[in-house]
């Protein structure tokens, strides 16, 4: 619940920022290595957004695939959760870039 409380209070900056104007849907990137599950997110948002200007809004999620760079073979591949291994080689010495971000990709917004 934390984690949607996070996303409805940045989400609430943004609004009032924008003179009052209330959200119809949000696009939300979850990181496949973030550790944030999408099904517990998309039940908690509803209630984390009730009496706010998200309450009623749509949620849509899109998932970031995280990558890897092997530092044995040199070999790039995208990681499969929940191991970063090299599928060339087999070596856990990868360095892994991207997939641990929750973001607010967008927002439609009503005028009130």
């Amino acid at each position: 619940m934390a984690i949607a409380e996070s996303i409805v209070r940045e989400a609430e900056f943004f609004l009032a920022e924008s003179g009052g104007a209330q959200a119809s849907r949000l696009t939300i990137v979850i990181g496949e290595f973030s550790g944030v599950d999408e099904e517990a997110l998309s039940f908690a948002l509803p209630f984390a957004s009730e009496g706010t200007r998200l309450a009623g809004a749509e949620f849509d999620f899109e998932k970031e695939r995280a990558d890897a760079e092997c530092r044995v073979c040199g070999s790039k591949q995208a990681c499969v959760f929940p191991l970063a291994v090299c599928a060339s080689c087999g070596s856990s010495d990868v360095e892994v870039s991207g997939g641990t971000g929750l973001v607010i990709k967008s927002m439609e917004l009503n005028d009130v």
